[in-house]
């Protein structure tokens, strides 16, 4: 397959998977972050690829495409990462009240508050409880953008290309609905400490354990939901399942080389599991 048509097969699949969870309570609520981020990265890599001079992209898509690593290789950058995401939550929510938001189903968290703020960090799309009529509206602006970037480009290849690649009309679409999950407040202080590299630690496990549930939720609930899938759909499942896979390891193989202590004491909770896994991937799954 070349370039061209993975770009295109990509689009359209971005298209069909948003068409499909419009209304989606449970995909709105949490999983859309990491998802969203997927796809400004893809549309970000379109451009730059075969548009750069034809088509106009918001900055703020190169700022969410950014966060496709859930760390930084600057020392002492995910320390003030850290910070600055908790800084925040207590400006934005108060410091004596609950101010971290987490999802949970069946007594189990799913994701957080904290994955979505370092998904907008940069943006200036991050609710402001002072201005939260022109912050809903920037957030608008910019899903907005986004949507007619991914038809803008579909229309671009389907001209360039001749209509060689043009999509048949897709099946009619099914609007997926679930329930809503629990969402838990609470107070910082409840799990985070003065231990800036401890707290860096579980903000960058709690950004993986999103991922992981964001992968779960697509393999396990997503496809299994509507009656009438597609190849696009099982293409896409694989692309977005390969694109999450690959940066959770990462995350957790840089923890393990550069956070040697805290990495350590995390695995031999769980009695040398985590440590075993990553092996297993380095040794089986990367080439």
């Amino acid at each position: 397959m070349s370039a061209i048509q993975t770009a295109y097969m990509d689009l359209q699949a971005i298209k069909r998977f948003s068409q499909l969870n419009i209304n989606n309570s449970t995909f709105l609520s949490t999983h859309i972050y990491s998802f969203y981020r997927d796809i400004c990265l893809i549309i970000y890599e379109v451009i730059e690829t075969f548009f750069k001079e034809k088509v106009e992209m918001d900055d703020r898509i190169k700022e969410i495409r950014n966060q496709v690593h859930l760390y930084t290789k600057k020392r002492g950058a995910n320390q003030k990462i850290f910070q600055k995401i908790l800084k925040y939550h207590i400006d934005t929510f108060g410091s004596d009240i609950n101010n971290l938001g987490f999802y949970l189903t069946d007594g189990k968290v799913v994701g957080s508050t904290l994955y979505s703020t370092y998904i907008f960090l940069n943006t200036g799309n991050l609710p402001d409880t002072n201005r939260m009529k022109e912050t809903e509206s920037k957030a608008f602006n910019l899903a907005t953008h986004v949507g007619e970037r991914v038809s803008i480009l579909i229309s671009e290849i389907e001209d360039i290309t001749g209509g060689m690649l043009y999509a048949d009309e897709l099946p009619s679409r099914e609007i997926l609905s679930e329930e809503k999950y629990l969402c838990k407040d609470i107070n910082h202080n409840e799990i985070f400490t003065d231990n800036n590299i401890r707290n860096t630690l579980i903000l960058r496990l709690i950004f993986s354990l999103q991922e992981i549930c964001d992968v779960l939720w697509l393999n396990l609930t997503y496809m299994k939901k509507f009656q009438h899938q597609i190849d696009l759909d099982y293409y896409f499942q694989i692309r977005l399942t390969t694109l999450k896979t690959d940066e959770i390891m990462d995350n957790l193989l840089n923890l393990k080389k550069h956070m040697k202590q805290e990495f350590q004491h995390w695995d031999n909770y769980f009695g040398g599991k985590v440590e075993s896994i990553l092996d297993d991937y380095e040794n089986n799954m990367l080439f």
